[in-house]
């Protein structure tokens, strides 16, 4: 019976590797070597039949290399990156209450939830339907007939991974919906934390993963391209805006949680040094202590003063601006690179 708090994918993958150790290495070839090895032997055999040229190959291996990527990001997701976003929050957590509320939102996988389940759906028989609707192109890498055991494995391995694909884009909701639920919540910050944004530098990490995982899909753009320009003929310019809309939902994933854990923090940060400011004006006015302790604890709350003013609102550093960067610029390289190469420009 499957883990209510984890989707096929993860469940899989804890089942066939139930160390720890490198599990998302292995979860990596699990998934990749297979579909790899498949599609290589497919080629070789049909390569007398082969019709598309190499540089539409190369880009079914790009869409190949996904499997490799893909499944492993929901483990990861899933299993570690979720568990260690929790256990970190709660130590940042003003009201443990209402932490927990929050949190019991979100115990179960992301298609425990009735109209995730139905998204999920609809979003595999889209998949299926532009797969099978692609016979012709189909037929460029050698499929010889709807009857062929080639075009049924590719029809399987495609059902497999429209499902995969579909979690992957639940996941990037749920974190958002995650942040919303989060924005009221109060925490406290711990002033001298060493990542210098009080305690909460972790979430740059987690909502950075969570990008990538959502631009990963990037790998699917320039076959896609291809399908499409074998299919259609003319203007292209809605699919380009399509794209271009798909880099800015990228970004929104990254951009949207830290905005939010930038309002809390700011508000945080404010209020401390408000009730810090409150407190050295009443030590100037005040003269319940003598001149030297005066002075003491007026130096202490003085530093403690900078010491919060030091704090960054933002909880992410360089590394993480530059991975949502690399996630946001992906699928506009891959998609004018599909379309200087198709143009004979390389």
């Amino acid at each position: 019976m499957l883990n209510k708090k984890y989707t096929f994918a993860t469940w899989l993958i804890k089942l066939t590797f139930p160390k720890k150790e490198r599990t998302c290495l292995l979860a990596s070839l699990f998934f990749g070597v297979p579909a790899l090895v498949l599609l290589t032997f497919f080629f070789i055999q049909r390569r007398a039949e082969l019709a598309h040229d190499a540089t539409t190959i190369f880009f079914a291996y790009l869409a190949c290399f996904w499997c490799f990527v893909g499944p492993s990001f929901i483990w990861r997701q899933e299993y570690s990156n979720l568990k260690q976003f929790w256990f970190k929050l709660r130590k940042c957590s003003a009201d443990k209450r209402d932490f927990y509320k929050i949190k019991s939102l979100y115990k179960y996988s992301v298609i425990n939830n009735k109209f995730n389940r139905i998204f999920l759906l609809l979003w595999w028989l889209l998949v299926m339907l532009a797969f099978l609707t692609s016979y012709d192109f189909m037929v460029g890498f050698g499929v010889r007939s709807p009857i062929d055991y080639w075009w049924f494995i590719q029809i399987i391995g495609v059902a497999g991974y429209a499902y995969f694909t579909g979690v992957g884009f639940l996941h990037v909701i749920r974190t958002l919906k995650i942040s919303h639920s989060i924005k009221k919540h109060k925490i406290k910050l711990n002033i001298y934390h060493p990542d210098k944004r009080g305690g909460l530098g972790f979430l740059g990490k987690f909502f950075t993963e969570t990008c990538f995982m959502f631009a990963s899909g990037s790998l699917y753009i320039p076959i896609l391209l291809k399908l499409y320009d074998a299919r259609i003929e003319g203007s292209c310019n809605y699919v380009l805006a399509l794209i271009v809309i798909y880099a800015l939902m990228i970004g929104l994933s990254f951009a949207y949680p830290m905005y939010i854990f930038h309002k809390i923090i700011e508000k945080q940060k404010n209020g401390a040094l408000i009730d810090i400011g409150n407190k050295l004006n009443l030590l100037i006015k005040s003269n319940f202590f003598d001149k030297h302790c005066n002075n003491s604890f007026e130096q202490t709350l003085r530093n403690r003063f900078q010491d919060v003013q030091h704090i960054v609102t933002w909880p992410f550093n360089i590394e993480n601006a530059t991975t949502v960067t690399i996630s946001i610029l992906l699928p506009i390289i891959l998609t004018f690179t599909q379309i200087l190469v198709s143009k004979n420009i390389f």
